[in-house]
Parts: C-alpha cells; sequence; structure tokens
C-alpha cells in the first residue's frame, strides 16, 4: 500500500512539474523571439531561472530524464528531416572542406580552452585525454543548421554558392559532431581503468563510423521505397506516426550497439530527408515537437546552478571558450574554402556563417551532463559560448552580404540550375484562386503539397525526385524548378486555368450577385452586432456627402479617413477600393453601400460613414440609390475584417434613415448609430 502511496506521489509530482515546465519553456521561448534570439535559447535560460522554484529540493526525476531522452529523438529526427543531402551533392567538395576544417579545427580550439583556461572553474588543469577537454571539443564543432539557415533565408542567400557552401557544411559538422560525441563516450568508457587502451578507442571510432556510414547509405537507397511503404498506410498523421516509430526503433538498435539513440534517430531523418512525404511527417509531429523539445531545454537549464552563471570565473572561461569556438570555425571553415574556389570575402561569409550554434551544441552538452562527463560550470560556460557565436552571427552575417560583391573568384557554373516561370494575372483573386486550384493539380498527381511560408505563400511540391516551388505574390503566380521540369509545371498551371474557364463559363450571367447577395445575407443573420466605437468614431461621420457618382463619394470618404492619420499611402488604398469596386460593386439592399478593401496602408480596421442626401448609385440589389455609405479599409493579414462588415451592414440597416439623413452633427449621428448597434 506505501508503494502504491509512493508511487502516485511520484506520479502526481511528474505531472505538476511537467505542466510548470511547459508554462515557464513557451514564456522563456516568446521572450527570446520578442529580442530576436532562438526560441531554445530562451527556454534554456527561463529554465536556469525557474528550476529551484519548480524542482525544489527532488532534483530532477528519473520519469523527467527519460521525458528529455524522447525529446531529444524527436529534435534529431527533426534535424535529419531538414537535411538537404541535394546540398551536400552540389558543393560536396566545398561543403567537405568547410566542414572538416571546421571540426577539426573547432575541436582544437574548443579542447584547447579548456586544457588553457578550465582551471579558472575547476580550480585545477586538465589535460587533453580528461572528459571535459573531450567533450568540449565535441561541442565546439556544432553548427546550427536551422539557426543559419534562418540568418541566409532572411539575407536572401540561401541559394547563392556561400549559403549553399555554409549549409552544406553545417550538415557535416553536425553529422561528424554527433558520431565524435559516441566516439567519445566510448573512449571515456575506456579510459575508467586508469590507462586508455588505444586499440578499443580505435575500434569504438571504426565501428561508430561505420555503423553510421553503412546506416544512412542503406537509408538513403532505400529512401523511395521506405517513403512507398509509409505512403501504403494512406493517412497522413498514420504516415508521421509509422515514420517516428521506425525513428524510435532504429534510437533503441543504436543503443545496443553501443552508440547514442539520438545517432539513430538522426540517421532516420536523414532517410526520410529527400522523401516527399518529408513534410508530411514534419508537419503532423510538429505538436508533440511543439510540446516536448521545450521540456527538454528547459529541463538542461534547470541542470545548471544559477549561481554558476553570476561567477566571474564561470563568465571569463565561458567568453574565453566562446571566443577560441568562434576564431575555431572562421579559421576552420574559411580557410579551406579558398582552396574550393572561393575569395576572401566568400570564405569569411562562410566562416561567420558557420558560427551559430545552439540545438545540437546544447543537446550534446546535455547528454555529456547527464552522462557525468561534465560538470554544472562547465555547462554553463557552453551556454555562454552558444549566446555569445549566435548573436555575433547574424549582425556579422548581415555586415558581410551587404558590403556586396562576389564571394567566388570565377563564376559559379551551376547558378542557373533552376528555372522561374511566371505567370502574370488580371487581379489578386485570380491568383489566389488558381495558387488554390495548383495545389489541388499538384495533389492529384500524387504530389505532396506542402507550405513552406503562410505569409509569403510559399509552397513546395514533392513527388519521388521531383521538387517544385511556386508562389503567390499580388497579382503573379511563380513557378520555381530544374528546366527538366518546367513541362509539368506548365502541364499542371493550364490544367488549373482551363478549371477557372470552365468555372466562369458555367456561371450564369447575373448568378454571381445573386451568390454574393446570398452571402451577405446569410452573414448578417449568422453574425451577432458588433460593437463600433473603436472603429467608427463621430470625427469618421462625412456631412453630406456631395459626389455626383460613386467614384466621387469614394474620394470624399477616403480623404476623411487620410485626414484622420488613418490611411499611410492614399493612393495605394484608393487602388485597393477601387479594385475591388471594379471586380463587383459594393452595394447593397436598402440604400447602403459598403465600398471596401483589405489593405496594408492601415495599421487597424478604418471605417468612414458618409451620409448622402438624395442617394448615389452604386450597383445596389434592389437598384436603389445609397445614402449611407460606409468606407471599410482593414489590414491584409489582421482577422474580423468580414465579420465587422456583416454586423455594420446589420446595424445601418435598423438605423432610422429619416432621423439620420436630417442630422447635420456628427454626434447625433454617431448616437442613433451606436444606438441601432445596442
Amino acid at each position: 500500500m506505501q508503494s502504491e502511496t509512493h508511487a502516485s506521489h511520484e506520479l502526481i509530482q511528474l505531472v505538476m512539474q511537467l505542466g510548470a515546465i511547459l508554462i515557464a519553456a513557451r514564456i522563456g521561448r516568446m521572450i527570446a523571439l520578442k529580442i530576436r534570439l532562438p526560441g531554445a535559447i530562451g527556454e534554456l535560460l527561463i529554465g536556469i531561472a525557474v528550476g529551484p522554484l519548480i524542482l525544489g529540493a527532488h532534483g530532477i526525476s528519473p520519469e523527467l530524464e527519460g521525458i528529455c531522452a524522447l525529446a531529444a529523438i524527436i529534435l534529431l529526427f527533426g534535424v535529419g528531416l531538414e537535411t538537404e543531402i541535394a546540398l551536400l551533392l552540389r558543393y560536396s567538395v566545398a561543403g567537405a572542406l568547410a566542414g572538416l576544417g571546421g571540426v577539426f579545427v573547432a575541436y582544437a580550439a574548443g579542447a584547447g580552452a579548456a586544457v588553457l583556461c578550465a582551471s579558472m572553474v575547476l580550480g585545477k588543469s586538465i589535460g587533453w585525454m580528461s572528459p571535459s577537454a573531450l567533450m568540449l571539443g565535441v561541442i565546439a564543432t556544432a553548427t546550427s543548421v536551422g539557426i543559419t539557415a534562418r540568418i541566409l533565408s532572411e539575407l536572401k542567400r540561401l541559394d547563392s554558392p556561400e549559403g549553399v557552401t555554409t549549409l552544406a557544411a553545417a550538415v557535416i559538422d553536425d553529422v561528424l559532431g554527433i558520431v565524435m560525441l559516441a566516439v567519445v563516450m566510448g573512449l571515456v568508457s575506456a579510459s575508467e581503468s586508469g590507462s586508455v587502451d588505444w586499440g578499443r578507442v580505435g575500434m569504438i571510432a571504426v565501428k561508430a563510423i561505420s555503423i553510421w556510414l553503412v546506416a544512412t547509405a542503406v537509408g538513403i537507397l532505400a529512401s523511395r521505397r521506405l517513403s512507398a511503404l509509409l505512403k501504403w498506410f494512406g493517412h497522413r498523421t498514420t504516415i508521421a506516426i509509422i515514420a517516428f516509430a521506425l525513428a524510435l526503433i532504429l534510437s533503441g538498435l543504436f543503443e545496443m550497439s553501443g552508440l547514442a539513440m539520438i545517432i539513430g534517430a538522426y540517421v532516420m531523418g536523414l532517410s526520410l530527408s529527400q522523401a516527399d512525404v518529408r513534410h508530411v511527417v514534419r508537419e503532423k509531429l510538429d505538436p508533440i515537437h511543439q510540446l516536448l523539445v521545450p521540456v527538454f531545454f528547459c529541463v538542461m537549464g534547470m541542470r545548471i546552478d544559477l549561481g554558476s552563471l553570476t561567477s566571474g570565473a564561470v563568465i571569463g572561461f565561458g567568453l574565453i571558450y566562446a571566443f577560441a569556438c568562434l576564431i575555431g570555425k572562421i579559421l576552420g571553415a574559411g580557410g579551406p574554402s579558398l582552396l574550393a574556389g572561393f575569395n576572401m570575402m566568400g570564405a569569411l561569409r562562410i566562416g561567420v556563417g558557420m558560427a551559430p550554434r545552439c540545438e545540437v551544441a546544447l543537446t550534446i552538452a546535455g547528454i555529456a551532463l547527464a552522462a557525468g562527463l561534465i560538470g554544472a560550470e562547465i555547462f554553463a560556460a557552453v551556454v555562454i559560448m552558444v549566446l555569445v557565436n549566435t548573436l555575433i552571427a547574424g549582425p556579422g552575417l548581415q555586415m558581410l552580404y551587404k558590403r556586396g560583391g562576389p564571394g567566388l573568384r570565377k563564376p559559379d557554373p551551376g547558378a542557373h540550375e533552376h528555372t522561374e516561370c511566371c505567370y502574370e494575372f488580371p487581379s489578386k483573386a485570380m491568383t489566389r484562386s488558381l495558387t488554390e486550384d495548383l495545389q489541388r493539380q499538384f495533389s492529384d498527381e500524387g504530389f505532396y503539397v506542402h507550405c513552406l511560408n503562410h505569409s509569403e505563400r510559399l509552397y513546395q511540391a514533392l513527388k519521388d525526385d521531383i521538387a517544385i516551388d511556386f508562389s503567390a505574390a499580388d497579382k503573379a503566380l511563380t513557378i520555381r524548378c530544374l528546366a527538366s521540369h518546367v513541362p509539368l509545371a506548365n502541364a499542371l498551371m493550364s490544367e488549373a486555368l482551363a478549371d477557372l474557364e470552365q468555372t466562369i463559363r458555367e456561371l450564369k450571367p447575373g448568378e454571381a450577385r445573386e451568390v454574393q447577395r446570398a452571402m451577405v445575407i446569410e452573414a448578417i443573420v449568422k453574425s451577432a452586432p458588433e460593437t463600433f466605437s473603436q472603429s467608427l468614431t463621430p470625427e469618421g461621420i462625412v456631412i453630406p456627402l456631395k459626389g455626383a457618382d460613386k467614384y466621387a463619394v469614394i474620394e470624399e470618404l477616403l480623404a476623411a479617413a487620410v485626414t484622420l492619420g488613418c490611411v499611410n499611402d492614399e493612393a495605394a488604398a484608393r487602388k485597393a477600393v477601387l479594385e475591388r469596386e471594379a471586380s463587383m460593386g459594393t452595394g447593397l439592399e436598402q440604400g447602403i453601400a459598403m465600398p471596401h478593401a483589405r489593405t496594408n496602408v492601415v495599421d487597424d480596421l478604418v471605417c468612414i460613414l458618409g451620409i448622402h442626401l438624395t442617394g448615389v448609385d452604386f450597383g445596389a440589389f434592389d437598384e436603389m440609390d445609397a445614402q449611407l455609405v460606409a468606407l471599410v479599409l482593414a489590414p491584409a493579414e489582421k482577422p474580423g475584417y468580414v465579420q465587422f462588415i456583416a454586423g455594420l451592414t446589420q446595424t445601418l440597416q435598423a438605423v432610422d434613415r429619416e432621423a439620420v439623413c436630417g442630422c447635420t452633427d456628427r454626434k447625433a449621428v454617431y448616437q442613433l448609430v451606436v444606438g441601432a448597434n445596442s
């Protein structure tokens, strides 16, 4: 009975700790992203801050350790999925030189800093073969592929020779870093007897590298068959679950072979990185990733004694270690790049691009800390190194790329491998409709379509070894792919256009207006009246409108919005409203008109109401001239726009028309409108 009570108490403690950790990690991530730091760093730092409060005197339980181990598998499986093997092949020589140089020089710099300066933290000198020196060397080899890719993406340099080489080298660094972790852990195990058995160490190294190479090669070669097996399950969620289950099994097999579980997870992710279902797996597993991976980083922070980060010795050693790692990457990755056709500027860009360290470095450090290979002070120094290197890399890369100039001594022979096809259309609505139909056309052809960037409407369609990107911007749709895939892309685009033409042909004259009328009425019936006090004010009421036609009335209302300071760009606002008016009239029934548009020239929803004593023709459903005309402008990406229009329409229909048209005072009109809304 006592054992059951004890188990119940431990379970209660675990779930409460887990809940507190999840809340803390999310807050830390939000703060970090606000100040343009990687979210993982925010999770780590808040773990340091709240660790004593959440854990109390109990420490980290074995159950929480198990959750962290599972999170590490998820993390490295995701890193493997994001690896672009094509980058390694395109710039294999340059990437290999930069990657290998970055590994060996950074390892020497990191381990050297430990040997020369660790006495500041440990109070005693350590040798090159001590666990701390070995682990600090391994940690120094890592490069954050995610952070590097994000920086290059923001600079629009992902496809540049330096960008491709940097990412290829970063992939090599992370792979070798993970393998070196297995070798070092084996080396420490071999030296526990007091002397190093170099024969055993050599066997561990050969075994680790051989298993990794063989497993990776088999996985990549079997990628298409593995993808076909996963697709046999049909449902996308099931595909992701089976893929993750395979990653767990392979992780266990690697652990049984004497290698770290995370290597097995990485290999499985790498095996699926070229499969056309990889985006499906990433998308469906993202909720699990978002749930557990922050727990891992937060718990890693909890391992750090808060007092150690306020220690001058730890901070001093952390800064020395950070500087050594930074110089090691710049020299180790940048120097060999000069042998691969890059000039000095290109080599500097590659070297600085290799400096960011986050997920993999912290993962390796966390594993080393859990295994007792490094102490809390050393782990704190690693955190300082990650912060310093990541903070320096972003501005450093921006400065180097903004200086301009080529990074290669000769033009890049592979710079024009991809072809862009741009299609322009009369309106944004048509572009958006065709983009959606094109996604369906790709899906019908067996492609897996994934949204790479929602705000930029950037998509990627994958099928076996075919990758086609397409994006929608204003009135243009751009398709980007290899020249050999252009005929396929054009054929699918033609099918999408044919579908649109067929839809227009089947739409009877006047039917579009009836559909719009039905939609507006339904929205009015279903929408609750809105409170307009924030968007409609007495100052936003024009009495009386004097325009003789709808275009003159729109100009009056727009001028009022500009006078109130609600519109940042009058010309852009006018263009958006007139385009919407040209596509379909905005006249409603009962003497109401509502010209409107979505546009980024307003920060918040804007409503300007005008009263026209005689009425203006806005092409209303009931052919009645509009006396109440409301101009509505809404930010392009903010929700609530359609609901506001529906609610405002319902309110204006309930207004006492004679009383409103007889008013000459803005405040009186405002009170009548607000009263009708209540």
